[in-house]
């Protein structure tokens, strides 16, 4: 959105502007270029089931552009109270243009990973060292094609980081293929090759199971914990985690 920052009613124009932060506040020579804000919100999917159908809905359909919509798990799937998901709310239109869905193991419920992989020898000394635990596992991260690239992904990534902090988890798992592996990196998600890697959801892609560390942070880059210790703070506390990608002024020409 443009808000031209040019007033032509002068006064009224002026007291508005002294209450902004200096560095927004208006000069007749400039334009003021922002971005949607957008809220992170998290939500119960058993306690909300329109937004946890939205979220398939537009997951699927994203997942579908990629040829790798069988990685997307089935709601009727999923035990109820046990998905949690982080969405990304444009505060305009009020419609959903990202998440990020949470599954929590326990009293029976099976991760994806273990619904995908289960039966894969190397993998069951690491399945069987969760139990007992309190495991969450990312998945299905997507973003709406005009939010690619902006680095949504990023901060739903860093909200589903805190939220897993707020759900009381020790440990996050994930299974991310070759081309957003670095990614994840960069959000606190770290691969263990030794447990290998595979071709799923198809041949297209190589994909490793990833960990984080929910509890003290460390396997965050350093300069972000102090940002996901706010969001977790925020959570706690009822408070809005507000975002906006941009926020530019630019000169006009005479």
């Amino acid at each position: 959105m443009i808000i031209d920052e040019k007033k032509s009613d002068g006064m009224a124009a002026k007291a508005v502007n002294e209450t902004r932060p200096r560095e927004y506040r208006s000069r007749p020579d400039t334009l003021s270029i922002t971005g949607p804000i957008l809220k992170f919100e998290l939500a119960n999917a058993a306690e909300k089931p329109a937004t946890a159908e939205t979220c398939y809905r537009k997951k699927q359909a994203c997942y579908a552009k990629f040829r790798a919509a069988a990685a997307s798990v089935p709601l009727e799937q999923t035990a109820d109270g046990h998905l949690h998901l982080v969405t990304a709310i444009d505060c305009d239109s009020h419609e959903i243009v990202g998440s990020v869905s949470l599954y929590r193991r326990g009293d029976g419920a099976m991760l994806p990973l273990e619904r995908a992989l289960g039966g894969m020898v190397r993998l069951q000394p690491e399945i069987d060292s969760w139990r007992g635990r309190h495991v969450v596992e990312f998945s299905g991260l997507w973003a709406d094609e005009i939010w690619r690239k902006t680095g949504l992904s990023e901060q739903l990534m860093l909200v589903a980081f805190a939220a897993a902090h707020r759900l009381r988890a020790d440990k996050i798992v994930g299974f991310s293929h070759q081309h957003v592996l670095e990614f994840y990196g960069t959000v606190g998600l770290v691969p263990d090759f030794g447990l290998g890697q595979y071709d799923y959801p198809n041949a297209d892609y190589v994909s490793t199971v990833v960990w984080g560390d929910p509890v003290a942070f460390l396997t965050l880059p350093v300069e972000r914990r102090p940002m996901v210790k706010r969001f977790a703070d925020c959570i706690s506390f009822g408070q809005p985690i507000l975002w906006r990608n941009f926020n530019e002024r630019l000169a006009l020409k005479p």
